[in-house]
């Protein structure tokens, strides 16, 4: 990843990163168009610092489910996808915040005295420097201010969430919004890890290397399923969508063919599922990569799975938890779910991984 950084401080030994330059300008402009069309909705909450008067008019915040983060281009990013991969953070939550001159801030903290790292990224297409706005850092008091970050559109700043810090709302010569995209972020080992998501694992390549059996059982598929809907697309995208998500995690074939064909005798949530012989499915997937699929066809699939109350060998295991991340995974965008299934999934996943 080339850096972007351009500058770094430290408030009591706990940092604040500033970059710029992240973002191309077509990035910048699907950014700042996307922030104009998001839901906002009044939103004031009591402040967990000591001595913060919370009898203010609420401000105006969107917040941003698993499809919004997944159809965001500033989630779209590859240097900001790349980031937070490599240092293992996770999304926890997101929202915007739409910043007028009216509005009041007082010095928080995000998570109290959790040093957690957050994410602000600022969404505006242009800004002048006398309309203020800046991002103030402050002591652990929450008196005075010790870093000011301009507000320069595209700059991404990340830091210790337990140092104070507040925004200025925009001056009285302001033309336009300030538009600010908020992201709380989780590290492993903290309470909040099982409720976030990796966001890299969302973003998969459909352009994959299929092998001749792979590439025979997509064209049987394809002719079985290509005109029954599913989640927004139909049936065939959304299976081969969960077959190139396996790819991507470079899982064996057996697994990959079992998340093509893992829907295709019904499950719990889809009933509409094509009239097919088994032995012609076996005959195009082999007999492991259908066991998979009878497996991840029961019913309490999602609880059944996560805690293998099926009592399948951990390979099964591990295979049956790729196959359910890949299926939520494929569909993400277009629907928005528990996030606490999808960091337990994921966990399970890392765990087993590590014994194997």
């Amino acid at each position: 990843m080339t850096s972007k950084l351009v500058r770094e401080h430290f408030i009591n030994d706990k940092k604040i990163e500033i970059y710029d330059d992240v973002f191309s300008f077509g990035e910048l402009q699907a950014i700042y168009k996307y922030s104009l069309n998001s839901l906002y909705k009044p939103h004031r909450r009591a402040l967990d610092y000591p001595g913060v008067d919370t009898k203010y008019t609420p401000t105006l915040k969107a917040p941003l489910s698993l499809p919004d983060i997944l159809n965001f281009a500033f989630f779209q990013s590859v240097w900001v996808r790349n980031f937070l991969k490599e240092r293992n953070y996770r999304i926890y939550s997101t929202y915007i915040n739409l910043c007028t001159a009216s509005d009041t801030y007082s010095f928080h903290t995000d998570n109290g005295p959790y040093q957690l790292p957050s994410m602000l990224g600022y969404l505006n297409m242009y800004w002048d420097p006398c309309w203020e706005g800046e991002t103030h850092f402050s002591d652990e008091r929450g008196k005075d201010t010790l870093v000011s970050a301009g507000f320069i559109p595209g700059r991404i700043i990340v830091f210790d969430s337990s140092i104070p810090h507040k925004s200025s709302q925009p001056g009285p010569m302001a033309d336009n919004y300030r538009y600010v995209l908020a992201v709380k972020l989780a590290i492993k080992g903290t309470k909040i890890w099982d409720s976030s998501f990796a966001l890299d694992d969302f973003f998969f390549d459909t352009n994959v290397d299929m092998s001749p059996k792979e590439i025979e059982a997509a064209t049987a598929l394809k002719k079985l399923t290509h005109d029954i809907p599913h989640s927004g697309v139909t049936f065939f995208e959304h299976l081969f969508g969960t077959f190139c998500v396996l790819k991507n995690f470079g899982c064996d074939e057996d697994t990959c063919l079992a998340g093509m064909f893992h829907a295709i005798y019904g499950t719990e949530f889809f009933k509409n599922a094509p009239c097919v012989e088994e032995s012609y499915v076996k005959d195009l997937i082999g007999g492991e990569a259908n066991r998979l699929v009878r497996l991840f066809s029961t019913d309490n699939r999602n609880v059944g799975i996560v805690n293998n109350l099926l009592n399948v060998d951990s390979q099964t295991h591990l295979k049956l938890l790729y196959i359910l991340y890949a299926n939520l995974i494929e569909q993400a965008n277009r629907i928005d779910f528990n996030l606490e299934l999808v960091g337990s999934i994921k966990n399970k996943i890392e765990q087993l991984t590590e014994v194997t």
